[in-house]
C-alpha cells in the first residue's frame, strides 16, 4: 500500500512538472524567442520528464510484475508528453497575465497539499498519545476519533477490548462466573478462549456443588446408619446375658442389624460412584485448561507474526524516504537547469521548488510512520507479555484442578475404607448370628463379636465425619463462585465497556480492510491515496483561458 502511495505520489510530481514544462515553452514563445529555440527547449523538457517518470515508477511499482510495469510506464510518458504538447497549444496565444493566473492556480493547489499534510500530522500526534496511554495500561481515558479515522477506530477498538478483558478477569477473581464473553469475529483466538475457561469453569463448579451435596446426603444417611447399627449392636451386648432364654430374639435383631448394615453398603457404592463422577468432571476441567493454554500459544504466535509485518512496513517506509531523496536531488537538478535558462526558467524553478519542499514533507511524513511503527511494535510486545500472563494464570487454573482431583481421591479412599468396614461388620453380624444360633456353646464368644462390632463402628462413624467435613470444605469451595446472576445485581460493571461509536465503525472499518488487502491480486493496478490529490485534477488547467485574443497576433 506505501509503494501504492509513493507511485501515485510521484505520478503527481511529474504531472506538474510536464505542467511547467508546457507553460515555459509557452512563455518562450509569448517572448519572442525563435521557434528553433522554443523546440529544442520543449524537446529536451519532455526527454527529461520520461526520464525522471521512467525512474520514479519503476523504483515505486518494484512490487509488481515486470511487463505491467514497463506497460504503465510507458503509457504515462506518452500521455505526459500529450499534455506537454496540449498545453503548449493552449497556452501559445495567451499572454503573461494568464500565465501569472495559471501559476497562481497551481501555488494554491500545492498549498492546499501542505496544509493536509498538517492535518495529517496532527493526527499522527494523536495517534501516537493514544498508543502510549494504552502502552502505559491506562485504560481510564476514552479514546476520541473521527468516524472516518480508521486507525483512531482501531485504537479505541483494542482500548474497549483491553477494558473488557480486565473486567472479565476482575470478576472471575471475585468468584463471578455469571460473565459472558463473546467473540468478535472467528478468528478472535484470546475471545474463544476465555468464553471457553468461562464456560468450562462454570461448568466444573456446577457439577462440583451437585457432587458435594450428593456426597453430604451420602455422609448422613451413613452417619444416621451407623447410629442405627451401634443402637443395635447395644442391645446385643444387652440380650447377651439372655441368650439361653432369649435366643430367637436376639437372632432377630442380628438380621435387622445386618440389613442395616447391607444399607450402609449400598449408601457406599453410591458415594463411590458419585465420586467417580466428580473425578471424570475433574479430568474434564483439565483437559479444557490443555486447551485454553494451547489456544494461547496461538494468540502469541500471531501476535509475533504482526510484529514481524510491521517490521516489513519500516522497510517499505526507508523505501519511501530513499525515493523521496532522489525526488529532492532530481528537483535541485531541474532548479539548476532553470537557472541556466534565465528569465524563461523562472516559472519552472519554482515548480522545482515546490517539487522540492513536497520530497521533503515526505520525508518527515515518512520518519513520522516510522515511528508510529515503532511504537506499535513496542506494544505488540506487551501484548505478548500479557498472553503469557494468562497462560501462567491457566497454570493456577490446572494446578487448582489437580488439587480438586487429589481431594476427590481422597474421598473415594475414605469411601473405599467405608465399605471395607461395613463388609467387616456384616461379616461380624454373621458370626454374631451363628453364636445367637448356638447360644449353648459359648456366651463369650458372642460378647467377643459384640465388642468387636462395636469397635468398628466407631471406626465408621469417624469415616463418615471425615467424608461430611471433606464434603463441607467441597462445598465452601464450589460457595465462592456466583454461577446465576441475580436481576438485582445489574450495577455499572455490567455496562458495556467499549464505546458505542467504536464498536459500530471500528470493526467494520478493519474487516472491510482486510478483506480488501486479502482480495487485491499482487498485479492490481494501484489505487490512488486520499492524502494527495490526483493526478489529473494537478495537470488540469482552468477553464477559462480563452482560445483567442482578439487583437493579439499568435
Amino acid at each position: 500500500m506505501h509503494r501504492t502511495e509513493a507511485a501515485n505520489a510521484h505520478v503527481e510530481t511529474i504531472a506538474a512538472l510536464a505542467l511547467a514544462s508546457g507553460l515555459i515553452t509557452s512563455a518562450a514563445a509569448l517572448g519572442g524567442a525563435r521557434p528553433a529555440v522554443v523546440a529544442s527547449f520543449a524537446m529536451s523538457l519532455a526527454a527529461l520528464l520520461a526520464i525522471i517518470g521512467a525512474v520514479m515508477l519503476a523504483r515505486a511499482a518494484r512490487g509488481a510484475s515486470a511487463r505491467a510495469a514497463g506497460n504503465s510506464t510507458d503509457q504515462l510518458v506518452d500521455d505526459l508528453r500529450a499534455v506537454v504538447d496540449g498545453h503548449a497549444d493552449r497556452l501559445a496565444p495567451t499572454g503573461n497575465a494568464d500565465l501569472d493566473q495559471v501559476l497562481g492556480v497551481l501555488m494554491d493547489q500545492r498549498r492546499g497539499d501542505v496544509e493536509h499534510a498538517a492535518r495529517v500530522d496532527a493526527l499522527i500526534e494523536d495517534w501516537t498519545g493514544c498508543v502510549q496511554r494504552l502502552a502505559e495500561g491506562d485504560l481510564a481515558r476514552d479514546v476520541s476519533f473521527d468516524p472516518e479515522d480508521t486507525l483512531g477506530s482501531a485504537l479505541a477498538l483494542l482500548q474497549g477490548r483491553q477494558r473488557e478483558f480486565a473486567d472479565v478477569a476482575r470478576r472471575i477473581a471475585d468468584g463471578d462466573l455469571t460473565v459472558n464473553v463473546e467473540a468478535w469475529s472467528e478468528r478472535d483466538l484470546m475471545g474463544f478462549a476465555l468464553s471457553g475457561m468461562v464456560d468450562g469453569l462454570r461448568e466444573t463448579v456446577g457439577e462440583l456443588r451437585d457432587a458435594s451435596d450428593r456426597l453430604q446426603a451420602s455422609s448422613s444417611s451413613m452417619t444416621g446408619i451407623s447410629g442405627e447399627v451401634s443402637r443395635g449392636m447395644e442391645e446385643v451386648a444387652v440380650q447377651t446375658g439372655q441368650l439361653a432364654t432369649g435366643a430367637e430374639s436376639q437372632v432377630r435383631v442380628l438380621e435387622s442389624t445386618q440389613g442395616d448394615a447391607e444399607r450402609a453398603v449400598e449408601a457406599s457404592r453410591d458415594a463411590l460412584a458419585v465420586t467417580a463422577e466428580g473425578v471424570k468432571s475433574v479430568e474434564l476441567a483439565d483437559g479444557t485448561m490443555a486447551a485454553l493454554a494451547t489456544a494461547s500459544a496461538e494468540v502469541k504466535d500471531a501476535i509475533d507474526s504482526l510484529s514481524e509485518r510491521s517490521g516489513k512496513i519500516v522497510d517499505f517506509v526507508g523505501m519511501i524516504t530513499t525515493i523521496a531523496d532522489q525526488t529532492n536531488l532530481l528537483a535541485l537538478n531541474a532548479a539548476i537547469e532553470a537557472a541556466r535558462a534565465g528569465e524563461h526558467g523562472r516559472g519552472f524553478a519554482v515548480v522545482a521548488d515546490e517539487v522540492r519542499k513536497l520530497a521533503e514533507e515526505s520525508q518527515r511524513s515518512a520518519a513520522q510512520i516510522s515511528k508510529l511503527v515503532e511504537e506499535i511494535q513496542g506494544e505488540t510486545t506487551r501484548t505478548v507479555e500479557v498472553v503469557e500472563r494468562t497462560v501462567d494464570q491457566v497454570g493456577d487454573g490446572t494446578r487448582v484442578v489437580g488439587e480438586a482431583r487429589a481431594a476427590f481421591e481422597q474421598i473415594r479412599t475414605a469411601i473405599d475404607q467405608s465399605s471395607e468396614r461395613v463388609a467387616g461388620i456384616l461379616t461380624s453380624l454373621g458370626e454374631v448370628a451363628t453364636v445367637a444360633n448356638n447360644a449353648s456353646v459359648s456366651t463369650e464368644a458372642v460378647s467377643a463379636a459384640t465388642e468387636q462390632t462395636s469397635a468398628s463402628m466407631q471406626e465408621l462413624d469417624a469415616s463418615a465425619a471425615t467424608t461430611a467435613q471433606l464434603s463441607n470444605a467441597l462445598a465452601q469451595v464450589a460457595a465462592r463462585f456466583q454461577l446465576e446472576a441475580s436481576s438485582d445485581s445489574v450495577d455499572d460493571d455490567d455496562q458495556p465497556l467499549v464505546t458505542e461509536q467504536a464498536t459500530a465503525a471500528a470493526p467494520t472499518l478493519i474487516v472491510e480492510q482486510v478483506a480488501e488487502a486479502e482480495a487485491e491480486p499482487a498485479s492490481a493496478e494501484p489505487r490512488t491515496p486520499s492524502v494527495f490529490p490526483s493526478a489529473a485534477a494537478t495537470m488540469a488547467l482552468p477553464s477559462h483561458l480563452p482560445e483567442d485574443r482578439p487583437g493579439e497576433a499568435a
